[in-house]
């Protein structure tokens, strides 16, 4: 039977969640690991999660331009079930990863918006406090706990050192995904994937091409 690292917050997601979230998982090679730990650090899965430095809102913390460019916006997101923020995790994770992670806590670095760390050594640098460009100060200065050597440097170790946390909190347990068996009436994963598309509506046909 599929199953899940039981990270924090993935014990309150219904069946159906978990569901999906493998089958987008496994369709496009992503590490299901990865993924569900992502969603646990940034919103511990409450799909109304906000941030109060920033736009950043539910599952994955879409900001504004990224909810833009994915043809909704935050507010939509707020209105979505978690299973139907599924769909824009999806489509995130192939729009803006193109490469795929060689290890779970490298997943991070897809919502961080800094791919290019993927690979790379834990001294490799992301943002600057003291940077004189103003986009990388001012994302520093909205993940500053991430600077976990207090050094005025976000590093790719300290975002993997953060995920780490998240991934080590399930002590190696893990989440059966319910088998095909016990969907809902509607059908297995594929028409239980479907339904939540067909549930989204508008925000199905979104993607700006």
């Amino acid at each position: 039977m599929a199953s899940i690292l039981k990270v924090p917050g993935i014990e309150k997601m219904p069946p159906e969640f978990l569901r999906v979230l493998a089958f987008i998982a496994e369709k496009n090679g992503f590490d299901v690991d990865g993924i569900a730990a992502v969603i646990s650090h940034e919103s511990r899965f409450d799909p109304r999660a906000k941030s109060p430095n920033s736009t950043a809102t539910g599952l994955i913390q879409f900001i504004e331009s990224t909810a833009r460019s994915l043809g909704t916006s935050t507010a939509d997101i707020l209105g979505m079930t978690a299973t139907q923020q599924l769909i824009l995790v999806e489509r995130y994770f192939q729009r803006f990863m193109p490469q795929r992670p060689g290890r779970p806590e490298d997943y991070i670095l897809a919502t961080y918006g800094r791919v290019d760390g993927i690979g790379k050594p834990d001294d490799y640098p992301l943002d600057r406090r003291d940077s004189e460009d103003p986009a990388e100060a001012r994302r520093y200065a909205v993940n500053s706990a991430l600077d976990r050597g207090g050094d005025g440097i976000i590093t790719v170790g300290d975002l993997r050192r953060s995920m780490a946390g998240t991934i080590g909190a399930a002590r190696g347990e893990r989440v059966p995904v319910p088998p095909k068996s016990a969907a809902p009436p509607s059908g297995g994963i594929l028409a239980g994937a479907a339904a939540v598309v067909a549930a989204v509506g508008a925000v199905a046909l979104w993607v700006k091409k």
